[in-house]
């Protein structure tokens, strides 16, 4: 009998399914849930939130139907009870809106908040010294003494801003003159003595730096919100941001207050509690920034009553770059803005004060022109320096050098250079005067020693930086400076000879618009010189010109010629004029003609032209058309060349005939300008001295002086000989009367003028060159 088969107990289809689940859940471990990523979380939570919104409006909804039911029920229609909820909403949003307008106007208004001067007399006492103000407003910026330079500074400051004066200093790096301008300008503000004050910077981004100084003080110093609320409180309102200009409000009318990186207006509010003497606060005052190169013309601001007011004092802090004061036309681009577009910023018949610091950082550039009382007057220029009168123990500081240089490079710091000092105190610092006493770091001992250490790292910088006296500007000892020149004059006045002159010459050197020229007079055996005349053609009526600012030009009166005929005209009239020029003794029975003319022939295209001048000119036998040729060390001098048929040779100087007849001469452009400045470096009454003639005033040499001084002095050498390398600087300053007398003096030297120990040979047709080398006494 077949077995029966075991019965098999079956799950139900849903049990089945899920047991094996349960049984593999046991027998693993559980899966980690995924983190979502950044992009998944933000996903999440934007549809979370709009599920929300979804939700909250549909219960909105409903409620606004349950309650138009029970209004319905009430006997109102559907129609009545939306108009009713309607209008319901409409007052309370109104209403709801003018309490946030108010709240809002309570919190933009300043006039609840606004502080009354805490001290009126200070206030009263400040607002008349810009000095008191710097001790008593601004005393962590001027924590140590003042100097006398400070004190000079402050002075014209004041002066300019009360008067309406102009000036201009020039100040060591360091000395704070940046910081003085910003006390200067919040002083003028916040006193009320002016309204506008353009504030003018080598560029925009330097103006502007000087403009956040201002603000800094506006927003943080607490002295100067207690004395002059009204100025400083609208401002620390803002809180520093500049978009709240716009809603600022004092007693529910604007302020119009404006804060930007380049502008402010001071807020429209009025003075609360005791009025200061005078009545000025500085509403609706304005500080604009702008760089030298930039616009300033049009700068004005209109005010809500409808007035436009324009700039009433100009500051410009440091004009000129490094590379700006080598370029002559960005230098005379800045004079022009400086001395021409501020001060008519004010408009027709207003006036303006203003000031300028500045640093000298080549001669001739614009700090240096603008302190010069000749060229700029009425800027009363004045120099600071950080040493006036330097030590007399020059070899001890050398030896301070070498301990300098030593402790430097042996990383021991200032302790050995310290011990040097207070050593030999007395005689390191005996015949010494610094400007600024409290001057020096906190490792030395000394202002002076201080000044030398800027000298040691500095090097030639140091002229530059410190004394506003940059080096090749009078750095060499045995040059005279340009006020030691204009003040050397004789006895004579204009065109009257000394009894022991027995030559006359001269020089004219051409340019395109003007015709320079000197007239010397000479004793032939000793090279004592004395300066006759000098000037222009055509003759300016100023004392002190350029050639950029002539008042007369040969275009002028020589109309309707280009420019080869206005030059030719120039030379056959200023010739005529020179050579029938009657020079005199003092007894007035003797008189000597002009024996020898140069006239530079190459200048532009102008060689043809003086050649035709020397040929076709009645007085063509004084005449002498010459080229400068500067020669240097490696070059053999022109009295040492082979002499060619009709040559004539000599020191400084070759005559060769032209081949469409006449003779013209080249001239040793170096040798004769070291040999106008050794004859000026000679006292008068030694032999070889040159002098200048008496002047009308004490100023009138200041013209010539100063382009004697216009080219730098370099040397070079061969190892056996030294020659002065004579260039102009890159800003290229007027120097044509210091060529026409170095012109002059080779005409002299030509007609046979030579000092007392000075050996020439002529070589007309000999080739052999000359054994016997010249000398000059300096």
């Amino acid at each position: 009998m077949a077995k029966k088969k075991a019965a098999v107990k079956t799950l139900p289809a849903k049990a089945a399914k899920k047991a094996p689940a349960k049984v593999a859940s046991r027998s693993r471990t559980p899966t980690p849930k995924k983190r979502p990523s950044p992009k998944e979380q933000v996903k999440t939570t934007a549809a979370t939130k709009k599920a929300a919104r979804k939700k909250a409006a549909a219960s909105e909804s409903k409620k606004t139907k349950r309650a138009g039911a029970k209004r319905v029920f009430s006997g109102a229609t559907t129609d009545d009870a939306w108009i009713q909820s309607a209008d319901a909403y409409a007052r309370h949003k109104k209403r709801a809106g003018e309490r946030q307008k108010q709240l809002s106007e309570d919190g933009r208004d300043i006039a609840g908040d606004m502080p009354q001067v805490t001290d009126p007399k200070a206030r009263a006492r400040v607002s008349k010294s810009l000095r008191k103000f710097c001790d008593e407003v601004l005393p962590e910026r001027f924590h140590l003494g003042w100097s006398e330079d400070h004190l000079t500074a402050i002075k014209k400051m004041e002066r300019a801003i009360l008067t309406g004066d102009n000036f201009a200093i020039a100040m060591p790096r360091g000395t704070g003159k940046t910081t003085l301008v910003i006390a200067a300008v919040l002083w003028a503000i916040v006193s009320g003595h002016k309204r506008y004050i353009a504030l003018i910077g080598a560029d925009r981004d330097a103006a502007t730096k000087l403009l956040d100084g201002i603000k800094v003080e506006l927003e943080t110093n607490d002295r100067l919100l207690d004395l002059f609320p009204e100025a400083a409180y609208p401002i620390r309102r803002l809180e520093g941001i500049a978009n709240r200009c716009r809603g600022q409000l004092y007693q529910g009318n604007r302020t119009y207050i404006r804060w930007t990186s380049k502008h402010i207006q001071f807020a429209n509010v009025p003075l609360r509690g005791e009025v200061p003497e005078g009545g000025r606060t500085a509403s609706m005052a304005v500080v604009e920034t702008a760089g030298i190169r930039g616009k300033i013309r049009g700068m004005q601001q209109a005010l809500p009553t409808g007035e436009i007011v324009r700039p009433d004092c100009f500051v410009v802090d440091d004009p000129q770059t490094d590379t700006s004061a080598k370029s002559r036309t960005q230098v005379n681009s800045r004079l022009n803005v400086i001395t021409g577009t501020c001060p008519g910023l004010a408009g027709p018949g207003e006036s303006i004060s203003g000031f300028c610091t500045c640093t000298v950082i080549e001669p001739d550039d614009v700090a240096d022109q603008l302190l010069n009382p000749e060229k700029f007057p009425d800027f009363h220029g004045e120099r600071f320096q950080l040493v006036y009168e330097w030590p007399t123990e020059t070899e001890l500081w050398e030896e301070y050098g070498n301990v300098y240089r030593e402790s430097m490079a042996t990383e021991l710091g200032m302790a050995p250079c310290n011990t040097f000092v207070k050593k030999h105190w007395k005689r390191l610092h005996a015949g010494s005067r610094v400007a600024w006493e409290v001057r020096k770091r906190k490792d030395e001992v000394s202002p002076l020693q201080h000044a030398y250490n800027l000298l040691l790292r500095l090097g030639d910088m140091f002229w530059q930086e410190y004394q506003n006296k940059p080096k090749g500007a009078d750095d060499a000892e045995d040059l005279l400076s340009v006020d030691e020149i204009q003040v050397k004059v004789n006895g004579y006045p204009r065109l009257i000879l000394p009894p022991v002159a027995n030559l006359v010459t001269g020089f004219i050197d051409v340019q395109g618009e003007c015709l320079f020229y000197a007239v010397i007079a000479t004793a032939r055996s000793s090279f004592d010189a004395w300066l006759l005349d000098y000037g222009t053609w055509p003759r300016q009526t100023a004392k002190y010109y350029s050639k950029r600012k002539l008042g007369k030009r040969l275009s002028q009166i020589y109309k309707g010629r280009g420019q080869e005929g206005r030059i030719r005209q120039g030379i056959m009239d200023l010739t005529a004029d020179l050579a029938t020029t009657d020079y005199t003794m003092p007894d007035g029975r003797t008189s000597m003609r002009i024996k020898r003319l140069g006239i530079d022939a190459a200048w532009g295209k102008s060689s043809p032209i003086v050649y035709a001048c020397a040929i076709e000119s009645p007085h063509r036998s004084i005449m002498l058309p010459t080229f400068g040729r500067g020669l240097d060390a490696m070059k053999m001098p022109m009295e040492f060349w082979t002499a060619k048929p009709g040559e004539t040779l000599g020191v400084g100087y070759a005559i060769r005939p032209r081949p469409g007849g006449g003779l013209y001469a080249l001239l040793d452009s170096n040798y004769w300008k070291s040999f106008v400045h050794a004859r000026l470096a000679v006292p008068m009454g030694d032999a070889g001295s040159l002098s200048l003639f008496q002047p009308e005033m004490i100023t009138t040499h200041r013209l010539i002086a100063e382009h004697y001084r216009s080219e730098t002095r370099s040397e070079t050498s061969n190892g056996s000989r030294v020659v002065h390398i004579w260039t102009l600087p890159d800003n290229k300053p007027d120097n044509d009367l210091f060529d026409a007398t170095a012109g002059a003096m080779a005409m002299a030297g030509i007609e046979g003028a030579k000092l007392a120990d000075l050996t020439v040979r002529r070589a007309a047709s000999s080739s052999k060159r000359p054994r016997r080398r010249t000398t000059i006494k300096a």
